[in-house]
């Protein structure tokens, strides 16, 4: 109709299918792609020497990592005392949501009932005032706070001062 062309009709036929097929199957096709390449060369990230159930569970620690640590501060006070040694604690560390989606995360720390560990304070940037005033104690474990939702590509930074004698 606008190009009387024969020529012409071939070639805006051309770009019209050309374009539908652009649109609609270019996306799967890609990330059928992508996700085939990544599976192909994983194995050659971690080498070829390493036995086939290493390999795998590499493979699942990394594709199955939602949460990780950053900026971690660990500052250490050791007294010696009639008893033995306390061990002043101080730790302070970013945990970083990655994902598209808000993740759950418990703090927790374990320690032996031998080590005679008292939680001073527990604060998250996330968390709702009070957070860490009712952390539970499990004698066969250690301390455990409630959960907190990080939101995705956003942080919480923990702060909780350990005391072992």
């Amino acid at each position: 109709m606008w190009c009387p062309n024969n020529v012409g009709q071939r070639i805006s036929e051309a770009l019209l299918i050309s374009g539908i097929l652009t649109v609609t199957v270019d996306p799967f096709l890609k990330r059928h792609l992508v996700k085939e390449a990544t599976k192909d060369i994983f194995h050659h990230l971690l080498g070829f020497d390493l036995p086939i159930e290493i390999k795998e569970r590499i493979k699942r620690i990394v594709l199955g990592t939602n949460l990780y640590r950053k900026d971690m501060t660990m500052k250490c006070q050791f007294e010696k005392t009639d008893v033995g040694v306390c061990i002043k604690i101080d730790l302070r560390f970013e945990v970083i949501n990655p994902t598209h989606g808000s993740l759950p995360f418990k703090l927790t720390f374990g320690f032996m009932k031998s080590e005679n560990a008292t939680l001073e304070s527990l604060s998250c940037t996330k968390a709702p005032k009070g957070y860490g005033s009712d952390v539970g104690l499990d004698e066969s474990f250690g301390y455990e706070a409630k959960g907190v939702k990080i939101e995705p590509s956003d942080f919480a930074t923990f702060n909780w001062p350990l005391l072992i004698v």
